[in-house]
């Protein structure tokens, strides 16, 4: 559906509800509903009333979506176990990312051990986490095809749940506050991932169900 750009919702709250709904009918049938909905608010109330309805209408939507998002049984699973895959590889590809900060840069450049050494590797070990997280989530969308922040969401909850487990062993040579920022950028970076692939679908054509 082509709407005029004088009636166009907030992106990103659009984005947020295309990406949490895998059929293709029904994604279409949504959107055009709460794009009328916002066209006409916006006629008699303004534009800004208008897109605090939307934004609310979405927010409101996301726990509903996301379980309408996992159809069956099977689905859910697959995507649970997708999204443990993506979990392993992403923390393998920060393992060994790490290992190259600390082996390669931060020993050459800087005093073992120092200050600095621990700042510019934490730096570069949460800046790896972020970038293979969303990488790791980009390439997993991009080959299911379906309600990319769904399955963003899964990745972020299993995030929550070892980052949580990781915390609570409390032990281990990382500080805590290196714990939680580097499961922060992970989540932070799938999430966004998925939103850059929402954002492209329409303009691809890319969308199936």
């Amino acid at each position: 559906m082509s709407r005029a750009p004088s009636v166009e919702p907030p992106a990103l709250a659009e984005g947020l509800v295309a990406g949490l709904i895998a059929d293709a009918g029904l994604r279409e049938a949504v959107l055009g509903d709460m794009a009328e909905e916002f066209a006409d608010l916006r006629d008699r109330a303004g534009r800004q009333r208008a897109s605090r309805w939307y934004w609310w209408q979405a927010v409101g939507a996301v726990p509903s979506l996301v379980r309408s998002s996992f159809s069956s049984p099977l689905v859910t699973v697959g995507v649970i176990a997708g999204a443990l895959v993506a979990y392993v590889a992403t923390a393998a590809l920060i393992v060994a990312s790490n290992v190259v900060w600390s082996r390669v840069l931060v020993r050459r450049f800087f005093v073992y051990g120092s200050d600095d050494a621990c700042a510019a590797f934490a730096v570069l070990s949460l800046a790896g986490a972020a970038l293979w997280s969303g990488a790791v989530t980009y390439a997993w969308n991009r080959h299911s095809g379906r309600a990319p922040l769904a399955r963003a969401l899964t990745l972020c909850g299993i995030l929550v749940i070892i980052g949580a487990a990781w915390m609570g062993a409390g032990r281990g040579s990382s500080p805590l506050w290196y714990r939680i920022a580097l499961h922060l950028a992970a989540a932070v970076a799938s999430l966004v991932s998925a939103f850059m692939l929402v954002e492209r679908r329409p303009a691809q054509g890319a969308f199936h169900p």
